[in-house]
C-alpha cells in the first residue's frame, strides 16, 4: 500500500523534521539564487524598473518573454525535487520511488488519464463560464507566442506540480500516516496544509483569500483522495498538471502575456468557482471509480493497523512457533 511504504524505512520524527528544513532551504535560498541574479542584472541595466519587493519571483516587470520566466519560476521547485530524490535514501533508508507509486513502474497511464478526464471538465466548464460571462476569459495573444508558451508549460509545469504532489501527497501524508491512523483524518490535515500553502504563496488578500483557500481545499482533498484510493501519485499528479497549466494559459492576455501566474486555481468570477468546483469533483471521482474500481474507500475510515515485519518480531518467538508446529 502507498501511504504504508514508508514503515519500509527509517521514520523518526528529527528524520522527518530535517529533510523537510533541507527542502524548504532548497526551496527557498538556493532555488531562488538564479532569480535573484537575474533580477540584479536586469535593475542593474534598467535602474528605473523597480522589483516587486512582496514577491522576488514576480519577472513581469522586466523585459523577458514568458518561457524564460516560467524558466526561472521552476528552478525552485527542480532543487525542491532533487533534494527528496537525492536524500530519502540516506535519511529514511527508502527508496525515492515509494514516495510516488505504491507500484513499480511508474504509471503513465493513470497519469494522463487524469489529466485527460481533469482537462475535459475544466474545458466544458470553461466554455459555459464564457458564454454566460464574455469578460470572465480573455485570451488576445499572437498564435505563435501562445503556441510556444503552451509547449514550455506543458514541459515544465510538471515540475513544479510533481514536488506538490511528492511533497504534500507523498512525503507528508506517509508521514503523518505514521502517527494518525485514520486516512481521513490525514487527508484533511494534508489539504489543509497544501491550501494554506497555496494561499500563503499567491497574491491574493484579505476576503479573496478565503474562497481560494477554500477552493484550494476542495482540490488538495481531491488530490488526496486520488492518492489514497489509487495507490500512487500519478493521477493526482496528472490532474494537477493539467489544471495549472491549463489556468495557466486562461490568464495570459495581450496586456500580460509576458506574466505566467501558476498559481491561480480560480476564474475571475469567482460566484460559480466554488460551486462548479464541487460538480466537477463529483463527477471526476465518479469517472475514476468507474474506470478503476477502486475497492478502499471503507478503509477510509477505519483504523490503519501498523504492518509489522519479520525482522521486527523476537526472534525468541519466531524459534518457539517454529517449534511447536514441528512437534505437532
Amino acid at each position: 500500500m502507498f501511504l504504508e511504504q514508508a514503515q519500509d524505512g527509517k521514520n523518526d520524527v528529527g528524520r522527518w523534521l530535517a529533510l523537510l528544513v533541507i527542502i524548504s532551504v532548497a526551496i527557498t535560498i538556493i532555488g531562488t539564487i538564479p532569480v535573484q541574479i537575474l533580477v540584479y542584472l536586469q535593475t542593474a541595466a534598467s535602474p528605473d524598473l523597480i522589483p516587486n519587493l512582496e514577491n522576488p519571483l514576480d519577472l513581469s516587470v522586466f523585459d523577458i518573454s514568458a518561457p524564460i520566466q516560467l524558466l526561472f519560476l521552476i528552478i525552485p521547485y527542480l532543487m525542491g525535487i532533487l533534494s527528496l530524490a537525492l536524500l530519502i535514501k540516506p535519511i529514511h533508508e527508502r527508496r525515492a520511488i515509494t514516495l510516488i507509486s505504491g507500484s513499480i513502474p511508474f504509471r503513465w497511464s493513470h497519469f494522463f488519464w487524469g489529466g485527460k478526464i481533469w482537462l475535459l471538465l475544466v474545458f466544458i466548464y470553461t466554455l459555459i463560464i464564457s458564454s454566460i460571462d464574455k469578460h470572465s476569459i480573455n485570451i488576445d495573444i499572437d498564435s505563435i507566442s501562445l503556441l510556444k508558451i503552451c509547449l514550455v508549460m506543458i514541459l515544465l509545469v510538471p515540475i513544479k506540480t510533481g514536488l506538490e504532489e511528492i511533497l504534500f501527497r507523498g512525503y507528508l501524508m506517509q508521514g503523518i500516516h505514521q502517527f494518525i491512523r485514520y486516512k481521513w483524518l490525514n487527508l484533511v490535515i494534508t489539504a489543509l496544509i497544501f491550501a494554506g500553502a497555496q494561499v500563503y504563496l499567491s497574491e491574493n488578500k484579505d476576503n479573496e483569500a478565503i474562497l481560494v483557500f477554500i477552493q484550494y481545499l476542495l482540490f488538495g482533498i481531491l488530490l488526496s483522495l486520488c492518492a489514497i484510493l489509487d495507490d500512487g501519485l500519478e493521477m493526482a499528479w496528472g490532474v494537477n498538471s493539467i489544471n495549472t497549466i491549463f489556468i495557466g494559459i486562461l490568464s495570459l492576455s495581450e496586456r500580460n502575456s509576458d506574466s505566467i501566474r501558476l498559481s491561480q486555481l480560480h476564474f475571475s468570477n469567482k460566484s460559480y468557482g466554488i460551486v462548479a468546483l464541487l460538480i466537477n469533483l463529483a463527477l471526476f471521482m465518479y469517472s475514476a471509480n468507474k474506470k478503476f474500481k477502486w475497492i478502499g474507500w471503507s478503509t477510509l475510515f477505519a483504523r490503519s493497523e501498523r504492518v509489522v515485519k519479520v525482522s521486527e518480531l523476537d526472534s525468541d518467538y519466531l524459534y518457539d512457533e517454529y517449534s511447536e508446529e514441528d512437534q505437532a
